[in-house]
């Protein structure tokens, strides 16, 4: 954690942490409880590993939103890893003012202390002479959407057009519990089921 330099009222020097930034998931670690926010702040060290069942979630998830990228082809995934917070920033600005790209993969946004990855960003198409305007489209493994989800969307919402992006939608994208794989090539529009949660 960052550490200042104040001056207490004896005029002596004496250094405090800044106040921590935070991010998507300490967020709504912040509305699910308080004092796990609280520890993940300042208590790192007493989370629990994630045990084999966990991990099994955490890796399905992972390989959910790299199937649901295939679906925007074209699509560039933002480089720079989750601890490179002002290089993805950067990355995801200059994709951003690049017309050609139709969908931005991980982006990152920070506004106002706050700091998420968005799973997709797509391009949505204007006319000739009209600012870009854009999809968040937020990917999850579950097969319906449910009242964290709304909350996850929300700070990503905020967070976005604080940047100045102009959001058309934000819309979540879940398994479609309809969808039978019959073997072969996986048809991902099936696979996939889109709501809009919010015209912006």
């Amino acid at each position: 954690m960052d550490r200042k330099l104040i001056v207490d009222s004896q005029d002596r020097l004496s250094p405090v942490a800044a106040a921590p930034r935070l991010s998507k998931s300490k967020f709504l670690s912040g509305l699910q409880c308080h004092k796990r926010l609280y520890l993940e702040i300042h208590q790192p060290a007493l989370a629990t590993p994630p045990d084999a069942s966990m991990q099994a979630i955490l890796d399905m998830g992972t390989e959910i939103g790299v199937l649901a990228q295939q679906c925007f082809p074209g699509g560039v995934l933002v480089k720079a890893g989750f601890r490179q917070r002002e290089a993805a920033v950067a990355e995801t600005a200059g994709l951003l003012q690049d017309p050609t790209i139709p969908a931005i993969f991980e982006g990152a946004f920070e506004y106002d202390g706050v700091l998420v990855r968005v799973d997709i960003l797509e391009r949505v198409k204007t006319g000739s002479g009209e600012s870009p305007s854009w999809r968040l489209i937020e990917v999850k493994s579950s097969t319906r959407v449910k009242d964290v989800h709304l909350d996850d969307l929300s700070i990503q919402s905020a967070v976005v057009q604080g940047s100045g992006v102009n959001l058309e939608a934000t819309c979540l994208m879940h398994i479609n519990t309809g969808y039978r794989y019959d073997g072969g090539v996986v048809d991902l529009q099936a696979l996939f089921q889109s709501n809009i949660l919010q015209t912006v």
